[in-house]
């Protein structure tokens, strides 16, 4: 199936030996930037999030009212980091269709375009639409969000080539438009014993 061809060659059979994955999640805009660090104890699913000067940690099975805006901005972190795992976590969530990409089109990022459709109810962000396309090595090279099935795509970025932590393959730089600059820094996989 393509979406478990996808997060293959991002490493996703390695994922069942990691014990903890720690990054920081930086935005970068000419007029503001923004940074969330993130410990995330995969085995006992406990998240530990810094975001200016506050720290808190949670339990992602045991998430309440009051850690309700932090697990959201680590769904949405964690999600432009591990993206091509979602493709099998979330298999239930959404639907997906494949568009060939004709050779001869100005269309140089990839020979596939794939689209994904959240449903309508669930989740923090219900109908969210994601259009990415993929190479023949089925890396992601770009992709764009459209919020709650709208037409318009509110980000768009490419993907640079994935770097290799303890066997996962992570991209850690989403470079947008209008000087849009999504990257991740201290990144760490931890692999159990």
């Amino acid at each position: 199936m393509l979406l478990d061809s996808i997060a293959d060659a991002y490493g996703y059979q390695s994922w069942t030996n990691v014990e903890q994955i720690s990054f920081t999640f930086n935005v970068d805009r000419p007029t503001r930037k923004s940074a969330r660090s993130w410990q995330w104890d995969v085995e006992n699913s406990m998240v530990r999030s810094t975001i200016d000067t506050a720290t808190v940690q949670y339990n992602k099975l045991q998430v309440d009212s009051t850690m309700m805006g932090v697990d959201a901005r680590f769904i949405n972190d964690s999600y432009w980091l591990l993206f091509p795992f979602k493709l099998v976590w979330d298999r239930g969530s959404f639907t997906y269709e494949v568009e060939s990409l004709d050779e001869a089109s100005d269309k140089q990022v990839g020979n596939r375009k794939v689209t994904i459709s959240y449903g309508d109810s669930g989740g923090y962000t219900p109908g969210d639409i994601y259009d990415f396309y993929i190479n023949s090595d089925y890396k992601i090279t770009e992709w764009t969000w459209r919020k709650s099935n709208d037409s318009v795509a509110r980000i768009r970025t490419k993907w640079a080539p994935p770097k290799n932590f303890n066997g996962l393959w992570l991209t850690t730089l989403h470079q947008g438009e209008d000087e849009l600059s999504i990257y991740f820094s201290d990144v760490e996989v931890i692999l159990k014993d």
